[in-house]
């Protein structure tokens, strides 16, 4: 008995504790959540990545930027613990996939949300061109210069195809 009592020194105990934890934070790393990550990246410019015919590369200051917002499942560790993330939000899975619908379902539909979003993006600077450039700053977002909705140019016929 007294040799039983020997065997549990402090610093057994104490990496048996510390063994524990490390197995159980790669456990919960590893096993998803009902949650899902939105991470933000930095903004770049949209100028390298859309061309316009006829349209010429912008001098001055100033520019058109977008942010890449990178979504995943979080982990069961990042769910428990989310400013491990900095800088992400952490949201329920039922305020990004509707009930009933699988991730994949929800990744295609976003990808072909997407890709009518980049269309979009081509009218919308095309209509610009015409009418003498979008004016940013003016007026309500999604408007230009001159005061007319910004909306009114987005038709699919300029845009390449039909709409959902």
């Amino acid at each position: 008995m007294a040799r039983a009592v020997r065997a549990l020194t402090p610093v057994r105990i104490a990496g048996a504790l510390a063994g524990l934890i490390v197995a159980a934070a790669v456990v919960l790393w590893l096993v998803p959540s009902n949650d899902f990550l939105l991470l933000p990246d930095g903004a770049h410019p949209v100028a390298p990545l859309v061309s316009v015919q006829g349209g010429h590369n912008p001098t001055g200051p100033g520019g058109i930027y977008f942010v890449d917002v990178f979504e995943r499942r979080a982990s069961m560790l990042e769910s428990l613990f989310p400013f491990i993330r900095s800088g992400s939000t952490l949201v329920p899975a039922s305020e990004l996939v509707p009930p009933g619908v699988s991730d994949a379902a929800q990744r295609r539909a976003d990808l072909r949300e997407m890709s009518i979003s980049e269309r979009v993006a081509a009218a919308v600077a095309l209509a610009g061109r015409h009418r003498g450039g979008l004016s940013a700053g003016h007026g309500h977002q999604g408007s230009h210069g001159d005061g007319t909705d910004a909306g009114t140019a987005l038709r699919p016929d300029l845009c390449g195809g039909d709409f959902p």
